[in-house]
């Protein structure tokens, strides 16, 4: 309301802070989520994610689709899964955000006996090299390593 209600020289500032204090709004939600023990299945694992695409894609411009074709929806998974493979999804997320020229995001959660499959892609395309840290992908990495996954 402030940035709306400011001068133009105050509401950039104003803006910043509505968006820091709805950053560590979100990080503060998923802390809460991922020690939740209430919430230790695959349900509440996609329910957070579908959540996290609606909230972060709205704001941007990618549409999405999301499909979950898995079937055991009360499967128990760890405290440490869940907070890991959501983490890793959220980092995928914010990179396609942050690096991509498409405009639209598929996220495909399967089922494979025991095995679950998610998979992140975009329409964007590469038109030259990404000079980056390769940060972002270590720490997807040793995320998957610490759970025993496949990245």
């Amino acid at each position: 309301m402030l940035a709306y209600q400011s001068d133009a020289d105050k509401a950039p500032l104003f803006k910043r802070l509505s968006t820091l204090s709805r950053e560590a709004m979100g990080r503060m939600r998923d802390t809460v989520w991922a020690i939740d023990a209430r919430k230790d299945n695959i349900e509440f694992l996609t329910d957070r994610i579908k959540d996290y695409l609606g909230e972060t894609l709205s704001r941007s411009q990618f549409t999405y689709d999301y499909q979950d074709q898995t079937n055991t929806k009360r499967k128990h998974l760890s405290p440490d899964i869940r907070q890991n493979v959501y983490l890793i999804f959220k980092e995928a997320i914010n990179n396609i955000l942050n690096h991509s020229n498409g405009s639209h995001v598929t996220v495909n959660l399967s089922q494979d006996k025991s095995m679950y499959l998610l998979v992140i892609a975009d329409n964007g395309t590469i038109a030259r090299p990404i000079s980056t840290s390769g940060l972002d992908l270590s720490n997807r990495k040793l995320r998957a390593e610490t759970i025993d996954a496949d990245l």
